[in-house]
């Protein structure tokens, strides 16, 4: 984590459209063009799937439904493979047109996951996302899945609590963070930027600026 708040320290000023910031992490593409191109999509990608995160992430809510059934959650895990973290998150957030009225008979919100798993075709872990409008007490299934982006190869996904501490998961079902949200979310993606398997790490650190509203 270290390493990690240095480098958010030293680019501070590299702020994009929803006020996270965006670094890479050993930038190692070489100097041909077809390496050249492939690079510029991928932080292109990596770029996208920050700020979609980060949107969301502002928005996490958590709260009681009817006659007291709890139907909102955040729960991270962690896993690896081949060294390369594999960590998904999943989440209840309001939708766009419904966050400026959270309380209000209006608000609409839905389930979301950013997990990674094996793609089928081609046997690699890539990005998946889940979207659901249902929400039935179970925010890791559910809903419409798909990949989101081949180009992922990993993702590593750590918190800050209220009191500035420092958590790899989080689970507001259960122990000592149940009915809790984080303030902070840091947020690693593992991407495939080469032809020859090169793997580049692009992060942001996004807030959860409706924890207030648990």
């Amino acid at each position: 984590h270290r390493d990690l708040h240095r480098l958010i320290r030293r680019q501070r000023q590299m702020c994009i459209r929803d006020r996270s910031i965006v670094y890479g992490v050993y930038s190692r593409l070489a100097g041909s063009a077809a390496n050249a191109e492939y690079g510029t999509e991928a932080v292109r990608s990596a770029r996208l799937i920050l700020s979609m995160m980060t949107r969301d992430l502002r928005s996490a809510y958590l709260g009681r439904g009817k006659n007291g059934a709890g139907l909102y959650a955040f729960i991270s895990e962690d896993a690896e493979s081949e060294s390369i973290p594999q960590d998904s998150i999943h989440f209840t957030t309001a939708l766009d047109e419904a966050a400026s009225d959270l309380s209000g008979a209006g608000s609409v919100f839905c389930e979301v996951s950013y997990l990674m798993a094996e793609d089928s075709e081609t046997g690699k872990q890539v990005l998946y996302y889940r979207r659901s409008p249902l929400l039935d007490g179970d925010v890791l299934s559910g809903g419409r899945q798909f990949i989101l982006s081949r180009k992922v190869a990993g993702m590593k996904i750590s918190f800050v609590d209220e009191n500035g501490e420092e958590t790899g998961t989080w689970d507001s079902t259960e122990g000592e963070k149940k009915g809790l949200l984080p303030k902070l979310a840091d947020i690693v993606l593992y991407i495939r930027s080469g032809e020859n398997g090169q793997i580049d790490l692009f992060g942001t650190r996004a807030m959860v600026e409706r924890a207030g509203w648990q």
